[in-house]
């Protein structure tokens, strides 16, 4: 399997304060990979450094080879890396379908005298609508492609922010608490769906607190505490590693 994504010796600084220490980690083409920690123990920061928000004090960020450290955010999207957030960042007041077009923007971008060929901006306007309609059916909510997509119950809003990703059709899907704020019904549902992601021939890093969510689903968890990776591993070796435990429960006096 080739290597999707490379995060070497990743750290970063915000004044005095290493939000992360010389983190780093590897991601394989069809793995779902977690990443884990206690509060503040650095993970959407890492998520940030990946996907351009901050640009790593130090580190290399390496996407199927190609350094894409210091890339601004839209050109990292455009090369193929998609995120959601921890909390829900859909256009107010766009419908369903509309939000997930936004996603399209990296396939549908007419270049210079494109746009004013006859038909070709139609054209491909209705093959942006096409594909988003066919993710919207998968994820059962073709029936609400009209409405508002903040109008919709809290776990159907998450499924349409994770589908305007898959618009993009990242080579990395990354998912920022996918289960936070979800019911036990919810979670169980969002596991398959990852699941079917995964079948689809996507690749998925997520962060996420619900830790019988992730030991469920992921390959190998990385996990964080104040920064600093701290262990690394399959969902059977992280569960029993007194280190992480120690992070999570804290250590008897």
């Amino acid at each position: 399997m080739s290597e999707v994504l490379c995060a070497e010796n990743i750290t970063q600084r915000f004044g005095g304060l290493d939000a992360l220490k010389n983190v780093t980690m590897h991601v394989k083409e069809g793995e779902i990979i977690g990443v884990i920690g206690p509060n503040g123990a650095g993970k959407t920061t890492l998520f940030n450094c990946i996907t351009g928000m901050y640009r790593p004090t130090e580190g290399k960020v390496s996407m199927l080879g190609t350094d894409i450290t210091g890339w601004r955010p839209y050109e990292i999207t455009a090369h193929g890396f998609a995120r959601t957030f921890q909390n829900i960042r859909l256009f107010p007041k766009m419908t369903v379908l509309d939000n997930v077009m936004v996603g399209m923007h990296v396939q549908t971008k007419l270049l210079g005298k494109e746009r004013f060929i006859p038909g070709k901006a139609k054209r491909a306007m209705n093959v942006a609508i096409k594909r988003a309609e066919e993710l919207l059916k998968l994820f059962g909510l073709y029936e609400n492609r009209f409405e508002m997509a903040t109008s919709l119950p809290y776990g159907d809003q998450r499924k349409v922010e994770i589908v305007r990703a898959l618009a993009i059709r990242p080579k990395l899907l990354l998912l920022d608490e996918p289960a936070a704020g979800m019911n036990g019904a919810e979670t169980e549902e969002l596991g398959k769906l990852v699941y079917n992601l995964r079948d689809m021939g996507n690749t998925i890093l997520l962060i996420e607190h619900d830790m019988r969510f992730v030991m469920n689903i992921c390959d190998r968890l990385y996990v964080l505490n104040d920064g600093a990776l701290i262990a690394e591993g399959t969902p059977a070796e992280i569960r029993a590693n007194p280190i992480v435990i120690e992070a999570y429960l804290g250590k008897d006096e």
